[in-house]
């Protein structure tokens, strides 16, 4: 394996940063004494000194401002975290020194000169249940969702404006159990929540004079996905159909009072699915097992999206509890991803069997595993035949 080969992506608490140029220091402190009628001095040694180490660092792109705002909060933030040093590997630091700057010659990036000093692992670090926070955070994305309802839904309009909205709760009551369905197939279970699915839509026009209980039983429903999933990934696969619901749907005229109302009372009920969907989706994330850093970040980076595409068309209450639960189950996922393996792209030169792969990258220590893991994670076909020349993806050592 060549230098190449070791080099990792740097990042600090789980935001990453590239990097132009670094320096490690590092050595003994040392007292120097000086004698009378002696040429050279002597050294009194006192321990290793605090082992430092700075950046020139860089975030780039389209969405450079919203990568710089991750990094200065994570050098921002009170005790150790961890550092991802390109050569070194994992340290536990603590920023010392921070700035950035930008320039009009070179627009779309921001330049850092970083500073961190490692410490000791969790000395300073307070201990924290960061997945009960992110749970906590998405039971205000639920109540805020149900007062945003309350606050945009109009029952005093004419039968056939209710008559919309209620066809736009007979299409939720579809989508739902289809969603339901993929996840337990047939049974009780699924028959109770068919039942209240139904009820639903069924009691839309009385539900319609008490929008925070119609609120409620939305809520109830998005939840049962998460009951009748057979685990939280489960659970998301189908959650995540919701976010967009009503994106194909079409807008209605607005020219006249009804047609408004019938717009508003359309949007607010898209809305709640999409905000209940979500705060559903950030519970079951808390409850992800990540096989490696690049699959923790890689779904994080997918939910943000989706969280953020929400917020954008939430009310002002529903928003804030948006953006506290999206900055919950991030600091919840970059916690839980931070020790975990990272990813690299290695090539086979000629097609060989990836027990012989799996030696060359991790050595003779669980073998067998590495082997799986390979085989498993790239989707090779054959054990024996491994493509060369094709790009795989493996755990850094």
């Amino acid at each position: 394996m060549s230098w190449r080969d070791t080099i990792r992506p740097a990042s600090f608490r789980g935001v990453a940063f590239y990097v132009d140029g670094d320096d490690h220091d590092f050595g003994q402190r040392k007292a120097i004494a000086d004698f009378p009628e002696r040429d050279k001095p002597r050294g009194q040694d006192f321990g290793q000194k605090a082992k430092s180490f700075g950046f020139t660092a860089f975030v780039i792109g389209d969405d450079y401002l919203d990568q710089e705002t991750k990094l200065i909060a994570a050098c921002d933030a009170k005790a150790g975290g961890e550092l991802i040093h390109p050569k070194y590997g994992r340290k536990w630091c603590e920023c010392i020194e921070s700035s950035v700057s930008h320039s009009s010659d070179e627009l779309g990036i921001g330049k850092f000169t970083l500073k961190f000093v490692e410490v000791e692992e969790g000395a300073t670090a307070p201990s924290e249940d960061l997945q009960a926070q992110a749970v906590a955070a998405a039971a205000t994305v639920h109540a805020s969702a149900a007062t945003d309802l309350a606050a945009n839904f109009t029952a005093a309009a004419p039968d056939w404006v209710i008559d919309e909205a209620q066809t736009i709760a007979q299409k939720f009551n579809a989508q739902i159990t289809a969603a339901a369905a993929k996840l337990t197939g047939f049974g009780a279970p699924l028959n109770d929540f068919i039942a209240k699915a139904q009820a639903l839509s069924a009691d839309f026009r009385t539900l319609v004079n008490a929008p925070l209980d119609m609120a409620g039983q939305i809520s109830d429903l998005v939840r049962g996905l998460n009951s009748l999933a057979s685990g939280p990934r489960a659970a998301y696969s189908v959650l995540k159909t919701l976010f967009g619901f009503g994106s194909g749907f079409s807008s209605p005229p607005n020219t006249t009072p009804n047609r408004r109302i019938q717009i508003a009372n359309q949007a607010a009920f898209v809305a709640i699915i999409g905000q209940v969907a979500a705060a559903e989706a950030i519970i079951a994330a808390t409850e992800f097992e990540f096989n490696s850093f690049d699959d923790a970040t890689q779904f994080r980076d997918e939910l943000v999206g989706f969280l953020d595409e929400m917020a954008l068309s939430a009310g002002d209450e529903a928003f804030i509890a948006l953006r506290a639960a999206r900055a919950a189950i991030v600091k919840d996922i970059n916690a839980r991803g931070a020790d975990l393996a990272r990813l690299y792209k290695y090539t086979p030169n000629q097609t060989e069997p990836a027990l012989v792969i799996a030696h060359r990258i991790y050595g003779g220590n669980l073998l067998l595993e590495n082997e799986a893991e390979i085989l498993n994670r790239n989707q090779i076909k054959h054990p024996l035949f491994v493509p060369g020349g094709q790009e795989l993806e493996v755990r850094n050592v």
